[in-house]
């Protein structure tokens, strides 16, 4: 019997003394699909463009309309909305919005994964980059950015919160664009308008081409319209006038 506890002890101060001395990928590739797997929370933390899950060993440092900064482990990262994004989304199609990206040729490890479904994909990426003994991930999915900073060994799990977080997050997408765009959708309407009525002028007058110079049950001018001949057409011939002496006819002789 003691030899069984003896054994035992043994056993468990040899896994617990195990230790991971350094970055890799695979581990990282592992966490990441298993990451993808797991029910998606439903949020315990709301913003005015967004919302998200977050899990109670990760503590919130600040936040800001658009970031919030977490803290685990004693590292730090960075959620932040992509609302550049979203814009060229609904208003600009084909193009993108992509943030800056640190130097390429730091970069160690690049990760692309999908975390939705056949009907509803959502791809997303995971990039690690390296300076000196300090690693740097990287995750860009949906429309958020999560970045931040931990030694070799911190590197793996804190990209694994990140897809976590990443995938519970729900977008306000009407606040987003009312927040950041000015852009409005304008509607034209055809109207026809007859601007002239095809008539000859009573009057001689150029208002009298226009449509609504007479009014319903009116043909002549408007009423409360007052004729002056200052728009009368004027023409180069002087019409006939009468002779002023009429001839008289010739007296008959026979009288």
């Amino acid at each position: 019997m003691r030899k069984r506890i003896v054994l035992y002890l043994a056993a468990f101060l040899l896994c617990a003394c195990t230790k991971v001395t350094g970055y890799s990928e695979d581990r990282l590739v592992e966490r990441l699909r298993e990451t993808e797997k797991e029910p998606v929370m439903q949020a315990n933390y709301a913003k005015d463009l967004y919302s998200y899950y977050l899990q109670p060993c990760i503590g919130r440092r600040s936040a800001d309309r658009v970031s919030t900064v977490f803290v685990m482990n004693g590292d730090t990262f960075v959620l932040t909305l992509n609302a550049a994004q979203l814009i060229n989304d609904r208003y600009y199609e084909g193009t993108a919005a992509a943030p800056a990206h640190p130097a390429e040729e730091l970069k160690i490890s690049e990760i692309g994964g999908d975390w939705g479904t056949e009907e509803a994909p959502a791809p997303y990426s995971v990039s690690i980059y390296r300076i000196g003994e300090t690693y740097y991930a990287w995750l860009e999915g949906g429309y958020v950015v999560l970045f931040g900073s931990s030694n070799a060994v911190g590197i793996v799990p804190m990209a694994q919160e990140m897809l976590r977080i990443a995938r519970t997050v729900v977008v306000d997408r009407q606040a987003v664009t009312a927040a950041f765009s000015r852009k409005e959708t304008i509607t034209y309407h055809a109207k026809k308008v007859e601007l002239f009525t095809n008539i000859a002028p009573e009057n001689g007058e150029i208002s009298e081409l226009f449509s609504d110079h007479y009014s319903a049950g009116n043909t002549g001018r408007n009423e409360g319209d007052e004729y002056s001949g200052s728009g009368r057409i004027e023409t180069d011939d002087d019409p006939v006038q009468p002779a002023e002496d009429p001839v008289q006819p010739a007296e008959d002789p026979g009288q």
